[in-house]
């Protein structure tokens, strides 16, 4: 619905009920695409915005806290693909060149150069050195 802020649900019980829990206060910001939801087990889980947010759950979804570190890493901009190789590290990318690293299981988000000047739309961290994006040119 317009207005509302953004939400994500889960199930325990093959979907015969969801528990939906509010992320952020910003209304009508909301996930771009599936790739901006990451789980790296039942725990640990990031998910990126079209407002340039990334939020982090520790306890399986119950509760999310944003990184002020992404928004401005990102500057705002929407945020595709989320990547961790491990529990520390991981890339995000998205729209206009944003491309973020973090190296603390994404509490603090640092800006890298991408190679070219487009819209990161894949995000694969094979580990804490390696990684390979891809995208589209900017029109």
């Amino acid at each position: 619905m317009a207005g509302e802020a953004f939400k994500i649900a889960y199930s325990d019980n093959l979907g015969v009920s969801w528990t939906l829990v509010t992320l952020g206060a910003t209304l009508t910001e909301g996930c771009v695409n599936g790739k901006a939801l990451f789980i790296m087990d039942r725990d640990h889980l990031w998910v990126g915005s079209d407002a340039g947010n990334i939020y982090k759950s520790t306890d399986a979804g119950d509760t999310w806290t944003a990184s002020a570190s992404a928004l401005t890493a990102s500057a705002g901009d929407d945020v595709y693909c989320i990547s961790f190789s491990d529990f520390d590290n991981g890339w995000a990318s998205g729209a206009s060149d944003t491309l973020m690293q973090t190296q603390d299981g994404g509490d603090n988000w640092v800006a890298v150069t991408p190679p070219a000047s487009f819209n990161i739309w894949a995000v694969h961290a094979f580990s804490k050195y390696r990684v390979i994006i891809g995208g589209s040119a900017d029109l």
